[in-house]
C-alpha cells in the first residue's frame, strides 16, 4: 500500500530540512536501497527538492518501493530533533525548521497507521462475521442431509443394515454438535452403540429403533 499523497509531502519537506547536504541525502539514498539508477537519474546540481520529489514519488508509484520508502521514513523519524544542524550560521532556524517538519511527518504516519489498523481490525471482523455464516451454513446442510439419511434408514427394509446405518449416523451427529465421538465397540462381549463426550463426562450409547 502506498503512502498517502499528505504523508508523502510530509516526508519530502522533512528530508529537505533534515538532510542538509545533499553528501548526507545521497547516503541516505543507499542506505535505504533506493534503486541505483533512480539516484543517479537525478540532477544533483540542481535543488535538493528536485531530487528528492521524483525520487519519493517513483518509489511510491511501485509495488517495489515500498520497501526502500518505508526504511528511508524510519530513518527519517529517527531523527528527534534538529540539533545536528546548529554547525550551520543559520544553525537555530535551520533546527526549528527541521523539527517543525519532523513532527508534522510523525504526526500524519501516527494517524495513517492508526487508519491502516482500524482497517485491518474491519476487515479481520468482516472475515470473522463470513467465516460464521459459512460455518453457520454448513452446519445446516450437514444436519439436513444428517436428517434426510436418518429418514432414509427409518424407511429401509433391510433393517440390520439399517441399524449398522443408524451407527454411523450417531457418529456424524455427535460429530456434528463436537461431542468427541467414538465408533461402535465390544466390551466384555456386548455391542456398544457408540460414545461420546459431554461436558468432561463420558456417554456410551445403546441406540435402537
Amino acid at each position: 500500500m502506498h503512502f498517502p499523497d499528505s504523508v508523502a509531502r510530509a516526508l519530502k519537506k522533512a528530508l529537505v530540512n533534515v538532510f542538509w547536504t545533499k553528501k548526507d541525502l545521497r547516503e541516505l539514498f543507499s542506505r535505504c536501497d533506493v534503486p541505483a539508477n533512480l539516484t543517479n537519474a537525478q540532477d544533483w546540481n540542481g535543488y535538493k527538492f528536485h531530487i528528492i520529489d521524483p525520487v519519493i514519488d517513483s518509489l511510491n508509484g511501485s509495488p517495489d518501493g515500498l520497501g526502500p520508502l518505508r526504511r528511508i521514513l524510519a530513518e527519517t523519524l529517527h531523527y528527534k530533533d534538529g540539533n545536528h544542524l546548529l554547525w550551520l550560521s543559520d544553525g537555530q532556524k535551520r533546527k526549528r525548521e527541521a523539527e517543525d517538519s519532523l513532527e508534522h511527518l510523525r504526526v500524519l504516519v501516527e494517524k495513517h497507521d492508526a487508519s491502516l489498523e482500524a482497517e485491518r481490525t474491519k476487515q479481520e471482523q468482516r472475515r470473522r462475521e463470513q467465516d460464521e455464516r459459512a460455518r453457520k451454513q454448513s452446519f445446516s446442510e450437514t444436519r439436513e442431509h444428517l436428517k434426510q439419511h436418518f429418514l432414509t434408514l427409518y424407511a429401509a427394509l433391510d433393517r440390520q443394515q439399517s441399524g449398522y446405518g443408524l451407527e454411523d449416523l450417531l457418529y456424524q451427529v455427535f460429530d456434528l454438535f463436537e461431542l468427541q465421538p467414538r465408533g461402535p465397540f465390544r466390551l466384555a462381549g456386548e455391542q456398544i452403540d457408540g460414545a461420546f463426550v459431554h461436558e468432561s463426562t463420558d456417554f456410551l450409547l445403546e441406540a435402537k429403533w
